[in-house]
C-alpha cells in the first residue's frame, strides 16, 4: 500500500471576496505522478500556491508526512513548486543558479570545484550541452525546468509540483521531461495542465477542478477518452455556454476534411450563429487561415454552397479572415484602388471635411455594435482588426485566436462586436486555444484533441439537454 505525504482536508479559499478554492479534498501518495487538470480558473494553480504558502489565508488543513501545516510554515525544500515563467535567476549562471537557495550547512560557501562537477554531471544526466558557466537567460524554458528539478531533486523534495510548464513544450522537450520523471524513482510529482495528451503520458492518476471544487477522479489504468472530455466539458456544460444560440437552419460555409491531422473531420457553419475550434494542440488553426490570400487555394470549403477555389475570390463575395497571420493594413474586401484611396484618406487631418464624415460613420458603427460611445483613439491592435473587417459586412468571419491575452476590457468589446454582428446575420467561425473564451461567445464548441480525436459541443441553453458527441 502505498504512503500517503500529503493530506489536503476540506480546504477552502477566498481573495477579494471571490472563493478559489470550496472545500477541496485531495490525497497524495509516494512515488506518484499525480495531475490536476482543469479549464483555466479551475483552481489549479491557487492549489498549488497555497501548498506552498503563498495564500496563507485559507479553511482547512494541509497535512505534511502526518504533521498538520501551520498557515504561515516553510515546506521548502519538501514541497517544491516549480511554475512555467518562476524557473532561474537570469543573470546568474547554470551553476549558481543549481547551487543557490539550498539549507545552510556547516559552510557559508560551497565548494566550486566540487559544484563545478556536480553540475556538469547534470548537465550530462539530462542531454544539455551547455556549460556551467552558461548565463540562465539564455535557456529554453524546457531546460531550465529540467534543470530545476534536478535541483529539486538533488534537494530530497518530497514533492515536485510542476505548474503549466509543458505549455509551450516541443515534441523532443515533452520526452525529455517524461525521460526525466521515470528517472527520479520514489519521487513524487504534482502534474498541473489542461490538455489531455500530456497527462495520458505523465500521469499515474488525474484529479479534475471546477471553480475551486473536485469533480472526479480517473487512473491510468482505467483512462477512457471520453470519460475525460465529459468530466472536463460535459458535466454541468450549461454553465460553461454564456449566450443562448439563435442560429437559423440555413448553412453557409462548409468544410469537409480540411485539416490534415484530422482525416474525415467535417464541419458546418449556420446562419448567425458563432462556431468555436478549440484547438487543444495549438497550431491547427494555421491550416485554416492562409497567412497569404494572394492565389491561395483550398479544398474542402464550401462557401454559399459553392466549392471554394480561389479565397481571393470567397473573400471578395462576403469571407472575412481576422488574424494576425493577414496583413493589418490591407482589406482584402476592397480593390486596390479602394485600398489606396482609403491609406490616402488616413493621412488627411480631422479638419478636412472627408475625414470628419469617416470618422462619424466610424463611431456610429461602433456604437451600433458595442452601444457605448467610440474610443477609437485607445483600441488595441485587436479592436481595430475585428472592427475594419465587419466594416465590409462579411457574410462569415473566420477569426484566429484573437482573445488570448488580451486586456479583460478589450476582450469584452471584442465579444460585443461579435454578438452584434451574429444578431445582424453574419456567422463567424471562432478559432482559439482559451476553453473559457470559446464557451463564453459560441453556440457550438469543436473540441480538437490530439491523435486525430475531436468532439463537438452543442450549446443548447434554454433547451431540455446539452448535445456532447465525438466527430466521426
Amino acid at each position: 500500500m502505498q504512503k500517503e505525504i500529503l493530506a489536503v482536508r476540506h480546504l477552502s479559499l477566498k481573495l477579494n471576496d471571490r472563493l478559489l478554492l470550496k472545500d477541496f479534498c485531495l490525497s497524495v501518495f509516494e512515488g506518484e505522478t499525480l495531475a490536476l487538470c482543469g479549464i483555466r480558473d479551475a483552481g489549479k494553480s491557487v492549489l498549488a500556491r497555497t501548498l506552498v504558502g503563498e495564500f496563507p489565508d485559507y479553511q482547512g488543513k494541509i497535512i505534511l508526512n502526518g504533521k498538520t501545516v501551520q498557515p504561515n510554515e516553510c515546506v521548502f525544500p519538501n514541497i517544491y513548486y516549480i511554475s512555467r515563467d518562476n524557473t532561474m535567476i537570469s543573470n546568474m549562471s547554470v551553476m549558481d543558479n543549481y547551487c543557490a537557495i539550498r539549507p545552510v550547512a556547516s559552510k557559508l560557501f560551497y565548494n566550486k570545484k566540487e559544484a563545478m562537477k556536480e553540475i556538469e554531471d547534470v548537465l550530462k544526466s539530462i542531454s544539455l550541452d551547455l556549460m556551467p558557466d552558461t548565463k540562465a537567460e539564455k535557456l529554453s524554458f524546457a531546460q531550465a525546468h529540467l534543470l530545476q528539478i534536478k535541483k529539486a531533486l538533488s534537494l530530497k523534495a518530497q514533492i515536485i509540483i510542476l505548474d503549466g510548464i509543458t505549455e509551450d513544450y516541443s515534441n523532443t522537450e515533452f520526452d525529455s521531461l517524461i525521460a526525466l520523471l521515470h528517472s527520479a524513482h520514489n519521487s513524487t510529482f504534482i502534474y498541473i495542465c489542461d490538455r489531455e495528451s500530456p497527462i495520458t503520458r505523465v500521469a499515474d492518476r488525474v484529479v479534475f477542478l471546477r471553480n475551486g471544487r473536485d469533480e472526479g477522479m480517473m487512473f491510468k489504468d482505467t483512462y477512457d477518452s471520453n470519460r475525460f472530455q465529459n468530466i472536463l466539458y460535459e458535466e454541468r456544460i450549461e454553465t460553461l455556454f454564456s449566450r443562448a444560440s439563435h442560429r437559423t437552419n440555413q448553412v453557409i460555409l462548409e468544410m469537409h476534411d480540411f485539416l490534415d491531422a484530422y482525416p474525415g473531420l467535417n464541419l458546418e457553419v449556420f446562419e448567425s450563429e458563432i462556431v468555436g475550434i478549440l484547438d487543444q494542440v495549438g497550431d491547427n488553426w494555421n491550416r485554416i487561415v492562409p497567412s497569404n490570400l494572394n492565389g491561395y487555394t483550398i479544398e474542402g470549403f464550401h462557401f454559399q454552397g459553392r466549392p471554394v477555389r480561389d479565397l481571393e475570390d470567397a473573400v471578395r463575395g462576403g469571407l472575412a479572415f481576422v488574424s494576425f497571420h493577414c496583413d493589418k493594413d490591407f482589406f482584402p474586401s476592397m480593390s486596390l484602388r479602394e485600398n489606396i484611396t482609403f491609406q490616402l484618406l488616413r493621412k488627411f487631418d480631422y479638419q478636412f471635411f472627408i475625414s470628419k464624415r469617416i470618422r462619424k460613420f466610424v463611431d456610429a458603427q461602433y456604437l451600433k455594435w458595442t452601444r457605448q460611445k467610440s474610443d477609437t483613439d485607445n483600441w488595441s491592435v485587436v479592436e481595430m482588426m475585428l472592427f475594419k473587417w465587419m466594416l465590409s459586412n462579411p457574410k462569415v468571419m473566420v477569426v484566429e485566436n484573437l482573445t488570448a491575452g488580451i486586456p479583460p476590457l478589450a476582450k469584452a468589446n471584442i465579444f460585443q462586436m461579435m454578438n452584434a454582428g451574429v444578431n445582424d446575420g453574419m456567422s463567424i467561425l471562432f478559432i482559439s486555444s482559451v476553453p473559457e473564451d470559446c464557451f463564453r461567445v459560441c453556440d457550438r464548441v469543436l473540441v480538437l484533441k490530439d491523435e486525430g480525436d475531436s468532439i463537438l459541443i452543442e450549446n443548447t441553453k434554454d433547451k431540455e439537454k446539452t448535445h456532447f458527441q465525438k466527430v466521426d
